[in-house]
């Protein structure tokens, strides 16, 4: 394990993966140490033991690791049974609800343009660079 200087976060490589799709000899295994250290400190939890590096990051995803690095998620916790102030809101997934609202509400997301409403939903973005 290393420290970050800039950011003062312990790095975190451990003896056995987190997600079992991020392995030794694949493209993003060069991003592991980030990998991990995202799941350590619980920005990211993946899915059914995988963490998916090449799929696109949701924008339900991207969401709920802005609102756990921010550490507000208490504050999704206790939004998480409304739907999102979006004209799509009610097409949100059951589980990203209350992080979708708070970054609304904070101003961390506004939405994508459609006509004249604001949307939640809609195409992905890349895995990687995010």
């Amino acid at each position: 394990m290393s420290r970050d200087p800039v950011r003062n976060i312990q790095k975190v490589v451990p003896s056995q993966p987190t997600f079992r799709d991020v392995a030794p000899g694949g493209w993003d295994y060069i991003y592991i140490i980030y990998i991990e250290t995202a799941a350590r400190y619980g920005l990211v939890n993946g899915a059914g033991g995988r963490f998916r590096p090449g799929d696109p990051v949701t924008r339900e995803e991207m969401a709920a690791m802005i609102v756990r690095a921010l550490g507000l998620e208490k504050d999704a916790a206790a939004r998480a049974g409304s739907a999102p102030s979006f004209a799509d809101g009610a097409q949100v997934s059951g589980w990203a609800r209350g992080y979708v609202a708070v970054a609304r509400e904070r101003g961390l997301i506004q939405g994508m343009a459609t006509g004249d409403s604001r949307r939640a939903t809609g195409p992905p973005g890349p895995r990687r660079p995010a």
